[in-house]
């Protein structure tokens, strides 16, 4: 099977516009005069260019096979991604400003790619990555006269046993994708970052914390984050690793 994208552009939104449009899309490849005809559609089942009514409009146009060979799908894909949300949500949590759960905390990461500047992102990360690669394995030993440090070096110290935390030496940092639960690819990748870069972005997000004041709204999802991260941190953990071995990083 050979998918290709012929055209991305508006179409006016009646059954007769996109009807036209998918005509003018068809010429692109109907080279020395050989004419293409579809054998089926799949398409929201609202608005126009829909349905029945654009494959009786592609039939006027002669785009068609015969009618009565002619496959109609209403939304077929997306109500079998529909049908894993279910269980997903059950192993990783539903998302919410008041949740705090695994798939929070990837939304929470997605989020501060919005609200701060990339590249002072990537240098945060990059400092966060050399202070983890330095205290993943035997763990830190804080500033004894500094509460903070000391309650962070603590919890640092616990979550790190979780799992088997090794360097991961300098990266190139992407953004995360957006974790939506339609979109199982993005929720995978998503995912994945959450459980390699764990660590990572604990230290991250106490970094930003302690350089924003207290009220600044990116520090409101830091603060969440952190939590998410910090205080139940078993939890989000536990539901990384299931969704990963049960293959939602996989999913297309």
């Amino acid at each position: 099977m050979r998918v290709q994208t012929l055209d991305v552009d508006a179409s006016l939104a009646t059954t007769e516009a996109c009807a036209q449009a998918i005509k003018a899309s068809l010429k692109k490849v109907s080279l020395g005069g050989r004419k293409i005809v579809l054998k089926g559609q799949t398409t929201d089942s609202g608005g126009g260019g829909v349905l029945d009514k654009l494959a009786d409009a592609l039939e006027v146009l002669g785009l068609t096979v015969v009618r009565e060979e002619y496959l109609v799908g209403a939304c077929a894909i997306h109500c079998l991604q529909l049908q894993l949300s279910g269980p997903t949500n059950a192993l990783i949590g539903e998302g919410g400003v008041d949740k705090r759960n695994a798939i929070q905390m990837l939304n929470c990461v997605y989020s501060l790619q919005g609200y701060m500047d990339w590249k002072v992102i990537v240098a945060l990360m990059n400092k966060a990555q050399e202070w983890v690669d330095k205290y993943c394995e035997n763990g830190y030993v804080p500033d004894p006269n500094d509460p903070g440090d000391v309650q962070f070096a603590e919890k640092f110290n616990t979550v790190r046993k979780f799992r088997e935390f090794t360097p991961i030496g300098k990266q190139d940092w992407k953004r995360i994708k957006q974790c939506v639960l339609t979109r199982w690819q993005y929720t995978g990748e998503a995912i994945q970052y959450g459980y390699e870069y764990y660590l990572v972005l604990l230290k991250f997000s106490q970094m930003c914390i302690n350089a924003k004041e207290s009220n600044n709204k990116i520090n409101k999802v830091l603060v969440t984050c952190k939590f998410c991260l910090l205080s139940h941190s078993s939890t989000v953990m536990s539901a990384l690793s299931s969704a990963l071995k049960r293959g939602t990083s996989r999913s297309t």
